[in-house]
């Protein structure tokens, strides 16, 4: 006999996604608020003494949240769109003839 439940959705990946999207605006929320002020002197010397590593600290952190921020464009920006590789792109150049139908650039 054949599971009923199987024909059904689930709840749990929405309410995990949910979960998740509030986790995240409350974690953004709190990251934007924090002022100068508020920071710890050791930290407030750190920032000056290594400004450059500071910077890619904030910057991966921004990546780390907002994948998206970056992918899409440097994506785009070599050629790849929603639909397959642009004409005359990084891409198209990539991509030959012999590339298999099932591949990895097939897929990607």
């Amino acid at each position: 006999m054949a599971d009923d439940t199987t024909d059904q959705p689930s709840e749990h990946p929405a309410s995990v996604m949910d979960w998740i999207k509030n986790v995240s605006e409350a974690a953004k929320e709190r990251v934007v608020a924090v002022s100068s002020d508020e920071l710890p002197n050791d930290v407030k010397e750190y920032i000056i003494a290594h400004p450059y590593q500071t910077s890619f600290y904030v910057a991966s952190g921004v990546v780390f949240s907002y994948p998206a921020l970056l992918s899409g464009p440097l994506l785009a920006a070599f050629g790849w769109t929603s639909v397959g590789p642009r004409a005359a792109s990084i891409a198209s150049a990539i991509q030959t003839a012999s590339t298999p139908a099932h591949g990895f650039f097939a897929t990607m």
